[in-house]
């Protein structure tokens, strides 16, 4: 997940990026049994669901009622959490917005890089509450994250750990 993250944010700048394409072989996310990776769609924890994390590359994160994810990333996307949904640790969303409906909860920090983090009436975030948004060479952050998680392509979900992935 490191890699990934190191890939969008240096994006922006080439240099930057093309030496963390070649790091990262290009884009790989490590996931575990219990962990849920959608990439190019959008990927829904169902209500009751227990999920490690949730991951979505060019899509959004939506957290169902009575679903519990122990972490969320959104990378080209946001992050929605239904109301009575809850998130143990952190939700990062990388070129969109963290959506923190009623009665929903994060019980770590709420991250939107290139979006806001919007909690409606009855939304809780127990950590701290980050939203960064600015222009880069004249372009808005979360577009030019957006266009860059397009322009990878797919990538390689590998096993944590030697554990099974999930997609």
């Amino acid at each position: 997940m490191r890699l990934l993250l190191i890939a969008l944010l240096a994006s922006p700048f080439p240099a930057l990026a093309a030496d963390a394409e070649r790091g990262a072989d290009h884009c790989t996310i490590e996931a575990g049994p219990d962990d849920l990776v959608a990439q190019d769609r959008d990927l829904v924890v169902p209500a009751g669901a227990a999920v490690k994390e949730a991951i979505a590359l060019r899509g959004n994160v939506v957290v169902e009622r009575g679903a519990r994810v122990e972490r969320v990333v959104a990378a080209g996307g946001s992050i929605i959490l239904r109301a009575g949904a809850v998130v143990r640790g952190d939700a990062v969303a990388v070129g969109g917005d963290v959506r923190v409906k009623g009665e929903a909860r994060v019980e770590g920090d709420a991250t939107a890089l290139g979006g806001q983090v919007r909690l409606e009436a009855g939304g809780v975030v127990r950590g701290s509450v980050t939203s960064l948004g600015f222009q880069l060479a004249g372009a808005d952050l979360a577009r030019a994250i957006a266009e860059a998680t397009r322009s990878m392509g797919p990538c390689r979900v590998v096993a944590a750990k030697d554990e099974p992935a999930t997609r």
